[in-house]
C-alpha cells in the first residue's frame, strides 16, 4: 500500500508522487472519507462529491495489515489529481463548503481542482496526474486584492448592493431584517417615498398570527413588543342583520397554540413599525426615506440592474423587492400584470374606548352590508374593520360625530358600557389583486404588491410575513450555495 505522510516535514515544500497513492494520512487532523482528500497545508479537507461531515480520524497505532476498512479500499480503485490553480478570493473558493471545517490560513496561496482518472491502483501516472500537495505562502499582490464583489463576503460599494427593497411597511422592512439577520454579510437598502416619522403617526392595529409572532421573535423585536401587545384569548363570530335583538353566536375559536402562546395578538401598527426599524439598523440595513424607484434596466442578461431612484441617485442592485403596497408602482414598472376583482366595499377602521374590559376577545359580525370586526387592544380599547358599501362609507365619514356614533352603536353594542372614537376615522376600498407573477429575473414581489386581499381574519399582513420569510430563506440558501441571488 502507498500512503501519503501529510505531516512529512521533509515533503512540505512540494510532493510529487509517482506511484498511485492508496490514501493520505492526515490522521493528526482528520482522515478523508471516499472522494475526499486532505491537502497538506491547509487545516480542513476538500470535499469531492460530499459535503465534510464528522471527524473520522484513525487511531494514532493502526497497522498496516489493517490499515483500510472494506469500503475505502474500494474506492481507492479511483485516482485522484489536483491541479493547482491561484486564486484571489478564498472565501469565495470554499463559498459552498464553509458549513464544515475553517477556510484557508492566510499563508496559503493556492487552491486545487480535482481531477477524478480511471488508473488503476499500483500503476505509474503522467507528470499531469501526479498528485500535488503544495503549500506556497501566498505573494504580496495576490493577499491585497480582497475582493469587492457583493454576496461573497464582502459588504457592496455605496452603489451597488445586493438587495433594494421598495417599501418601508411591516413586509418589506421584515424582509430586510430576516435577510440580514440570517446573511449579514449582504447589502440592502429600503427606499420609502413617505417623509421620515410618518409612520409614526399611524394609529391603526394588526393582527399577528401565532407564526408571525414567532419569526419576530426569530428576528430578536417580539419582546420589545410584548407590552404593546394584547393577545386574542377568544373569537366569536355570529351572523344577523343589523336591527336584530340578538346575534346568535354560529361560531367560536378559544385557546392556546401551545401553553402560554395565543393564536393570534393585536398590535399598534407605529410599535410594530417601530421594532422592525430598530432591528434593520442593527442589522446594518440602510432605509432612506423620502425615495422611491422610478425606474430600473438591465445592462445585459446575468448582470445586476440598473436602478434608478427619485432623488437622481442611479443603484445597481443584484435583487430588487417590491414591497410598496396593494397599487405597488414596481410591480408595473416590472411589467407584471394583475387580477382584480373590485368588491363595491370600503373598509372603516377606528379605535373605540368602552367602560368595560373586553377580556381578550375578538368578535365577527356578518351584517347584510359586509362584516363587522371588533378586536381587542391594550386597556379597554378595541380596533374596529366596519365593511360598508362605498356609498354608505362615504356618507358616515362625512357625517357629524352624533351621527356615526348611533350607527356605531347599532353594530358594535352596549356590552362593554358607553363607547367613544378615539383618533381619526379612516376608509379604505376592498378588492382582490392578484400578480400574474410573483418573482421575474432579479425582481420579486412580496406583501400586497403580490396579493391584496380582504382584510376579513386579518390575513393579509400574516401573509405577507409569510412572503418576507420564504423570500429570505430562498435568497440566503442561494447565496451559500454561490449562486446568483437575483
Amino acid at each position: 500500500m502507498t500512503m501519503l505522510d501529510g505531516d512529512d516535514a521533509s515533503r512540505r515544500e512540494a510532493v510529487a508522487v509517482a506511484d498511485a497513492i492508496d490514501l493520505v494520512d492526515n490522521r493528526h487532523r482528520r482522515i478523508a472519507r471516499p472522494h475526499e482528500i486532505a491537502v497538506q497545508g491547509m487545516n480542513m479537507a476538500i470535499g469531492i462529491d460530499c459535503a465534510v461531515r464528522g471527524d473520522q480520524r484513525l487511531r494514532d497505532h493502526l497497522t498496516t495489515k489493517y490499515a483500510l476498512p472494506p469500503c475505502l479500499r474500494a474506492a481507492t480503485t479511483k485516482q485522484v489529481a489536483l491541479e493547482r490553480l491561484q486564486i484571489e478570493d478564498r472565501n469565495q473558493a470554499l463559498h459552498c463548503g464553509r458549513h464544515g471545517g475553517t477556510p484557508f490560513g492566510d499563508d496559503d496561496a493556492f487552491c486545487y481542482r480535482a481531477q477524478e482518472t480511471s488508473q488503476v491502483r499500483g500503476t505509474r501516472v503522467s507528470d499531469r496526474e501526479t498528485m500535488m500537495a503544495t503549500a506556497t505562502p501566498r505573494a504580496k499582490s495576490a493577499s491585497k486584492k480582497a475582493s469587492k464583489k457583493s454576496g461573497t463576503g464582502a459588504k457592496a460599494s455605496a452603489n451597488s448592493i445586493d438587495v433594494l427593497i421598495a417599501g418601508a411597511g411591516y413586509v418589506g422592512l421584515a424582509t430586510a431584517a430576516a435577510i440580514a439577520h440570517a446573511a449579514p454579510h449582504l447589502s440592502i437598502r429600503v427606499v420609502d417615498p413617505a417623509p421620515e416619522g410618518v409612520w409614526k403617526k399611524d394609529g391603526r392595529a394588526s393582527a399577528i398570527a401565532a407564526a408571525a409572532s414567532r419569526m419576530l421573535a426569530e428576528l430578536g423585536c417580539w419582546d420589545t413588543l410584548l407590552d404593546d401587545a394584547e393577545p386574542i384569548r377568544e373569537m366569536i363570530v355570529t351572523d344577523s342583520r343589523t336591527g336584530d335583538p340578538t346575534r346568535p353566536v354560529f361560531l367560536t375559536f378559544d385557546g392556546e397554540v401551545r401553553p402560554g402562546e395565543p393564536f393570534a395578538h393585536m398590535l399598534p401598527n407605529a410599535a410594530l413599525n417601530g421594532a422592525l426599524r430598530d432591528i434593520c439598523g442593527a442589522c446594518g440595513v440602510t432605509i432612506s426615506q423620502g425615495v422611491a424607484v422610478s425606474g430600473f434596466s438591465e445592462d445585459a442578461p446575468g448582470t445586476p440592474l440598473t436602478v434608478s431612484l427619485t432623488d437622481g441617485e442611479e443603484v445597481k442592485a443584484r435583487l430588487l423587492v417590491a414591497a410598496d403596497g396593494v397599487k405597488s408602482a414596481l410591480r408595473g414598472l416590472a411589467g407584471i400584470k394583475t387580477v382584480h376583482w373590485d368588491y363595491g366595499q370600503m373598509g372603516i377602521v377606528a379605535t373605540i374606548a368602552h367602560e368595560r374590559p373586553h377580556e381578550g376577545r375578538a368578535e365577527e359580525h356578518f351584517l347584510p352590508a359586509g362584516p363587522f370586526a371588533t378586536l381587542p387592544l391594550k386597556g379597554n380599547r378595541s380596533s374596529i374593520v366596519w365593511t360598508e358599501t362605498k356609498e354608505n362609507a362615504e356618507r358616515l365619514l362625512a357625517a357629524d360625530d352624533f351621527t356615526f356614533d348611533i350607527e356605531l352603536e347599532q353594530r358594535f353594542g352596549l356590552k362593554l358600557g358607553d363607547i367613544r372614537v378615539e383618533g381619526q376615522k379612516r376608509a379604505y376600498p376592498l378588492g382582490l389583486t392578484l400578480a400574474r407573477d410573483f418573482v421575474k429575473p432579479r425582481v420579486a414581489l412580496v406583501g400586497d404588491a403580490a396579493h391584496g386581499i380582504h382584510p376579513i381574519a386579518g390575513q393579509g399582513l400574516n401573509l405577507g410575513f409569510k412572503d418576507a420569510a420564504a423570500l429570505a430563506e430562498t435568497v440566503v440558501e442561494a447565496d451559500r450555495l454561490g449562486l446568483d441571488i437575483g
